[in-house]
């Protein structure tokens, strides 16, 4: 309920006024997501690897959100990360480290970067071809490189501290 006080928060907040049918459209497939999650633990009924398949949906949704202005039309490139969009993937991220499944931790931060990096590095090469004098928007990506080193590193924590608590 927090990530999703935290997206409305952000689409409030917004100021990328083009993308705002893509932040609305992330914050209805979170809300969807949690309810059938929270439907599915009010019976107590699903299968185990269910809590997988809602680690996957919330990192596809945090790759969207981290890059929400990729899919605006018109939009030039920019580093356009925001840091309420940082604090729902650190939020989801320590969700999925209080399962105290290492191997979620694992899940959830693998597809996260690498869908944001690679979302941004075949959007930075699309648009380079297409705009031969595009060249110096690579400089984005070492910014949101130094962002999902962050992250990285966020998520080697909460992985070391899940193995920690089952190893004690």
């Amino acid at each position: 309920m927090l990530v999703f006080a935290v997206l409305v928060l952000n689409l409030m907040a917004s100021n990328h006024g083009d993308s705002l049918l893509v932040h609305a459209q992330v914050i209805g497939g979170y809300v969807i997501a949690t309810f059938v999650a929270l439907v599915l633990t009010w019976i107590r009924r699903g299968p185990a690897w269910f809590t997988s398949v809602f680690v996957v949906i919330d990192a596809l949704l945090v790759v969207a959100l981290f890059h929400e202005h990729l899919f605006a039309r018109g939009q030039r490139f920019d580093h356009s990360l925001t840091a309420p969009s940082l604090a729902v993937g650190f939020l989801l991220l320590t969700h999925a480290a209080l399962r105290l499944r290492p191997a979620l931790v694992v899940l959830f931060s693998t597809i996260v970067l690498t869908g944001s990096l690679s979302l941004l590095a075949v959007t930075l090469f699309v648009h380079a071809n297409l705009h031969p004098m595009a060249a110096s928007e690579w400089s984005v990506f070492g910014a949101e490189g130094a962002l999902a080193a962050t992250f990285a590193f966020a998520a080697f924590v909460c992985f070391l501290l899940t193995k920690e608590h089952n190893a004690i």
